[in-house]
């Protein structure tokens, strides 16, 4: 992957669980500033992630990617911090961008169980231009607000997970990936898959109620 300046990393911390918000908005969800809407949100529910949990975000809008994560702060509102910023951009529609972001993460915040949430556009079951796409993450690789760019295939994403441990759950923050076809190819990938099989508003999940569902013991049901 690209070079890197790496901060601060936390040596011998072994977590409950881990939840990786990877957001591909280099695309027209930028221009709402939603993906800055959605984070906010998180920093509001971070007080009630339990201890021995982690929520980290992978970024890629208009500037250049980093990983994030939202630190608790004593009599303070919780706070954004940057874990990792890049030094080039990157291509967050390419599978092979997901696989070296799980990579990251496993090794820098190893835990007893993961979770990971796909936040950007989706179009896992409409028709489209031969051949049928099955997609997820539009990244137009010109830190511009279009919808024009790389996507995820639906079989790659499920390449890219097939390295690491199974996931508790996937969630998609996107229209249309609720379809048995989704389900299927990512069923040795995550225990629970969420998702919506309609359109999503632009300012997408309310992460304020459901960030610390994602910390939950007994399983995604209430998300």
């Amino acid at each position: 992957m690209a070079s890197c300046r790496l901060f601060n990393s936390e040596d011998n911390i072994r977590y409950d669980r881990t939840v990786l918000v990877y957001m591909a908005a280099e695309n027209s969800l930028s221009w709402g500033e939603f993906h800055e809407q959605d984070i906010d949100e998180m920093v509001q529910a971070a007080r009630d992630i339990p201890e021995g949990s982690r929520l980290l975000i992978y970024l890629d809008d208009t500037e250049l990617p980093r990983i994030l994560t939202i630190e608790k702060q004593e009599g303070r509102r919780p706070a954004r911090k940057v874990l990792k910023q890049y030094d080039t951009e990157h291509n967050s529609g390419d599978a092979e961008t997901l696989r070296e972001v799980m990579e990251w993460t496993i090794s820098n915040s190893p835990s007893s169980s993961y979770g990971l949430v796909l936040w950007s556009h989706g179009d896992a079951w409409l028709p489209a231009k031969a051949p049928i796409q099955r997609t997820i993450c539009i990244d137009n690789e010109h830190n511009s607000h279009s919808n024009s760019g790389s996507k995820m295939e639906i079989a790659d994403v499920a390449a890219a997970l097939d390295d690491f441990p199974r996931l508790d759950f996937i969630l998609f923050d996107a229209c249309f990936m609720q379809c048995v076809e989704v389900a299927y190819a990512l069923r040795g990938a995550a225990e629970w898959i969420i998702a919506s099989p309609a359109e999503i508003p632009g300012d997408g999940a309310l992460y304020s109620t459901m960030v610390p569902e994602f910390f939950r013991s007994d399983g995604p049901e209430a998300i």
